[in-house]
């Protein structure tokens, strides 16, 4: 069963040390989107920093990091590691989105803008090929039929 680790990086305060809380006050619906666009045939782990730790000995085919705000210097940080370690490494994202040449010089593959499209076809394309284009670009039009995040 292949599996993907998503990842919401934390950022750094002001005394070089990682932002950590106790617990999520405001959480992302990135990643139960993404979870109800995830097949059942997935397995999937999801690490957020400012309360996890990240788990770099993940068995995870595929690793993917949000991009959001300052956040997502601290995220190409984790993808540089996980790239190191042989990692299909995966970045969406509004920040990334706006700069693509940047993020290219730390991940593998980039999800421009909406995922509801690229998401799946990039799952597709794992299953069937082992391999990722450099960038998913789809655009959504229609909002109708979208799914309840998990």
């Amino acid at each position: 069963m292949p599996k993907i680790l998503f990842i919401q990086p934390t950022q750094y305060a002001e005394d070089g040390n990682l932002c950590k809380q106790n617990k999520i006050n405001l959480p992302s619906l990135s990643f139960p989107l993404l979870a109800a666009y995830t097949p059942d045939t997935w397995e999937i782990e999801l690490n957020i920093e400012v309360v996890d730790e990240i788990n770099y000995e993940s068995e995870a085919d595929i690793v993917a990091i949000s991009s959001m705000g300052i956040s997502t210097l601290r995220g190409f940080e984790i993808g540089e590691i996980f790239k190191k370690k042989g990692k299909i490494v995966v970045m969406g994202g509004y920040m990334v989105s706006i700069a693509t040449d940047i993020g290219k010089n730390y991940v593998d593959t980039i999800v421009v803008g909406d995922a509801e499209i690229s998401y799946p076809l990039m799952l597709k394309d794992f299953e069937e090929t082992g391999t990722l284009k450099a960038i998913y670009d789809n655009p959504i039009d229609n909002l109708d039929n979208l799914p309840i995040p998990k």
